[in-house]
């Protein structure tokens, strides 16, 4: 922005407004800034990490949960990713909700086991579909590589609602997201 750029995705362009500095100064302070730093620059979340991405709505305030990263260092030098999906929104001017916090690994689950589920099968392939085609279709999941079921329920889940109280959750699962499980559409 100090130099009249833009960022755009991984690359800057020229933006629409004048620069305020020179390159000379904005290196100069950028060299500074640097030699301040106490430890190295954080890393940004990796959102691949998290499927069900602006899916899953708070139980108590309706706002969808943001992602929440951590990585700890572990024996060995080893660093481990913590993922949560947690209520962090300030929408609508309200406070984030407190302790709204699940595990993004634990959701992912969650919703692989409705997967291994006769019913939800019925749902995802519609009341017409044999038997037979469930039992394959089940078969088919169960078998597909993790990243491949990873992209799917990225695609194919639209909404999460989470019910506190009953402990359960509700599934909105898009119109079309057994389409590709069935035999005569022969993508799996």
């Amino acid at each position: 922005m100090y130099l009249g750029r833009i960022a755009d995705g991984r690359n800057v362009r020229v933006g629409c407004h004048d620069a305020i500095v020179n390159q000379a100064t904005f290196d100069a302070t950028q060299r500074q800034l640097n030699s301040r730093r106490t430890n190295s620059r954080r890393r940004r979340v990796n959102h691949d990490n998290f499927t069900f991405r602006q899916k899953i709505v708070c139980p108590r305030c309706g706002r969808f949960l943001n992602t929440y990263q951590i990585t700890k260092r572990h024996s060995l030098g080893a660093e481990i990713a913590y993922c949560y999906y947690r209520c962090r929104s300030t929408a609508g001017g309200l406070p984030p909700c407190q302790g709204v916090q699940y595990g993004a690994w634990d959701i992912e689950e969650g919703i692989r086991f409705l997967l291994n589920e006769h019913e939800t099968w019925r749902t995802l392939l519609g009341p017409q579909a044999s038997d037979q085609s469930i039992r394959q279709a089940m078969d088919t999941w169960r078998v597909l590589l993790w990243q491949w079921q990873h992209t799917w329920l990225r695609n194919s889940v639209e909404r999460i609602e989470i019910n506190e109280d009953r402990s359960t959750i509700a599934v909105t699962f898009s119109s079309d997201a057994g389409a590709a499980f069935l035999p005569e559409n022969g993508c799996f």
